[in-house]
């Protein structure tokens, strides 16, 4: 049994554990690399953390809203996440960003896929957002997969843009119109 919940003040301590938990596997012990930092760095940032909640008492249409939700098993504990972020550029307002995680010891299972679905439904009932971006290194193949799976089509790649412990990293750049 599985339920997915909004991501809410009172849930931050533990979210950020599991964000925390999530890394330590970023390239490491049989996993793809997903984010394009160190694999000594297994720490989500302090900054980028308190950035995580600003953007959630933000206005959806505003520059740097977010929204998130997370997904728990029978242990109750955070397994998976999905969020939705405002683009940087101006005039962006119809546009939003996805990130998406799941805990090695919970991927196999559809969570990827179910919390993508539930966001994409979320951006469909607001008026504003029509079309749903994301980035994913080029050797994250289970999540190129997944994407595709759901309908995202690949709008460039990114040779070379990010150096990973000596190591070049392309990015893809996918979207969705909902």
């Amino acid at each position: 049994m599985h339920t997915i919940k909004q991501l809410l003040p009172e849930d931050f301590d533990e979210f950020f554990i599991y964000l925390n938990k999530q890394l330590s596997h970023n390239g490491r012990d049989g996993s793809p690399l997903f984010m394009p930092m160190s694999r000594s760095q297994s720490h989500f940032p302090k900054e980028k953390q308190q950035s995580f909640v600003d953007g959630l008492n933000i206005p959806v249409g505003a520059p740097r809203w977010r929204r998130a939700w997370f997904i728990v098993e029978d242990s109750k504990q955070i397994c998976g996440h999905v969020d939705l972020r405002a683009l940087h550029e101006p005039c962006t307002q119809h546009r939003s960003l996805l990130g998406l995680g799941v805990l090695k010891e919970s991927q196999g299972k559809g969570f990827g896929a179910l919390l993508t679905r539930y966001a994409m439904n979320w951006a469909k009932s607001n008026d504003l957002i029509e079309i749903i971006d994301l980035a994913v290194l080029s050797s994250n193949l289970p999540a190129i997969r997944l994407y595709e799976k759901l309908g995202f089509e690949r709008i460039c790649e990114i040779h070379d843009m990010f150096r990973v412990d000596g190591q070049s990293e392309s990015h893809i750049m996918m979207s969705k119109i909902l």
